[in-house]
């Protein structure tokens, strides 16, 4: 597969899969996505990469992932191939909720990359809000720039569902220091949102 930058100014989209895993269960949920995605991703037409992350405090996993197409994300999900691995999963404890995103603005001091070589200790924050408010929160994130906010921070990426009722923050961050700065930095949307949920997260795999 290509090896790709995230950029707003491409035209693919991005799946982020945020699966809620009984903690018991999370690392071998992990371990197994991870695995299977390297044994069958070069063989996914449109994917173009992807990258695994756990919650440190244990009852989150997701997926990030980015293709040519909404249409060949959708392909790929009648395959055969695809519905033997959610089967292969079934007797682990987990709810997905994916959601299809596009790159609204990225700020960033260097070219992001998401890739498990590098030391990095990402966030994910996952507002939960309707359709009706999502363009107002956006504008917010965008007029606040946390990267301003934080000096230490690497790299910034704002992303809004299709449907209207999610945005997306993912953050580079060096450490787990900075990372866990992060979690107060959004409660300035407190009156927009249904819900907001800020964790760190170790990278466990990737490809692209």
């Amino acid at each position: 597969m290509p090896k790709i930058n995230l950029s707003q100014d491409t035209n693919y989209v991005t799946m982020i899969n945020y699966f809620s895993v009984a903690p018991k269960d999370q690392r071998e949920f992990a371990e197994i996505e991870v695995k299977e995605i390297n044994k069958y991703g070069d063989n996914m037409d449109g994917a173009l990469a992807a990258s695994f992350h756990r919650s440190l405090e244990g009852s989150r996993v997701f997926n990030y992932a980015h293709w040519k197409s909404k249409e060949a994300l959708e392909a790929s999900q009648q395959t055969e191939e695809f519905k033997q691995h959610i089967q292969r999963m079934s007797y682990l404890d987990f709810t997905p909720d994916a959601r299809v995103f596009a790159v609204i603005s990225i700020d960033s001091l260097e070219t992001p990359e998401i890739s498990q070589k590098d030391a990095y200790v990402p966030t994910l924050t996952m507002i939960y809000t309707d359709e009706n408010k999502q363009s107002e929160i956006i504008k917010k994130l965008q007029n606040q720039n946390i990267l301003k906010q934080n000096e230490h921070i690497i790299s910034s990426h704002i992303l809004r569902s299709l449907d209207g009722d999610r945005v997306a923050v993912y953050v580079q961050n060096p450490n787990l220091s900075v990372a866990k700065s992060i979690e107060g930095s959004f409660e300035y949307l407190t009156e927009l949102a249904d819900k907001i949920e800020t964790l760190p997260y170790e990278i466990l795999g990737s490809y692209n």
